[in-house]
């Protein structure tokens, strides 16, 4: 069995001749083919007047586009929302697999830099070095000027999420503070300790304050769910390995 040869039309008068012979063929073609109504125009003979007919149609059709946009934008933000599940389904499957807590901040600043296109990460942790841990820089003792300058953090039940105060980059980003656009600033707790995440970027508008936050708030709770298992009291951290 062949397959009938497509048939080739341009612009030409001969193009015009067999469209027009087609569907006087084929007289329920564009019944069959409604979507097509949405996209031709067929003009009403009225005189001057434009028919009222024809006014409620292109108003349909305006319509009509106006949801495939508002469709399409939804179906990008599921997209992306699934993309990033996935992300975070890894970085904590990595986390909980984490042998030790230098290979949970290794894991942790890795994959926030690669998967998650992270310019600067800053993680502190407001508690002094649990015994028998390496001393690290993200362990900054109970009481901090940093602490004081973030406090608002804490206090918010959601992360922030837009431009950080002068004050607050300077401390958080250091000497890359001029280079931060926007951020993003999770709160990490424990049942005895508190601490912060800070994801940095140089685009201004990437982390804004009307932005969901779902995100990061899962973000927060796993990281905060994993450092639970070095950091904190005996109680805490045996608590929180049996449940991982």
């Amino acid at each position: 069995m062949t397959t009938p040869k497509p048939i080739q039309l341009d612009d030409g008068p001969d193009s015009t001749n067999a469209v027009a012979e087609y569907l006087r063929r084929h007289r329920d073609f564009l019944v069959n083919q409604p979507e097509l109504l949405q996209e031709i125009t067929v003009p009403h003979e009225t005189g001057e007047a434009v028919s009222l007919v024809e006014r409620q149609v292109a108003t349909l059709r305006k319509r009509n586009k106006q949801l495939q946009i508002k469709l399409r934008e939804w179906v990008n933000v599921a997209e992306h929302n699934d993309h990033l599940s996935l992300k975070l389904h890894h970085l904590t499957r990595m986390l909980i697999a984490a042998r030790d807590l230098d290979t949970v901040f290794s894991v942790l600043y890795q994959s926030l830099v690669s998967d998650f296109r992270a310019d600067y990460v800053v993680l502190w942790l407001f508690v002094d070095t649990p015994p028998g841990q390496n001393q690290r820089r993200e362990f900054l003792g109970s009481r901090t000027k940093q602490q004081v300058v973030l406090e608002d953090v804490f206090e918010k039940a959601v992360p922030f999420c837009g431009v950080l105060s002068d004050a607050q980059r300077a401390v958080l980003f250091e000497s890359a503070a001029q280079e931060v656009g926007s951020a993003a600033v999770l709160a990490l707790r424990g049942a005895e300790w508190r601490g912060i995440l800070a994801i940095g970027v140089r685009d201004a508008r990437r982390f804004q304050a009307e932005m969901g936050t779902d995100f990061l708030i899962r973000l927060s709770e796993i990281v905060s769910a994993v450092l639970c298992r070095w950091v904190g009291s005996t109680d805490e951290q045996s608590k929180a390995r049996r449940g991982a």
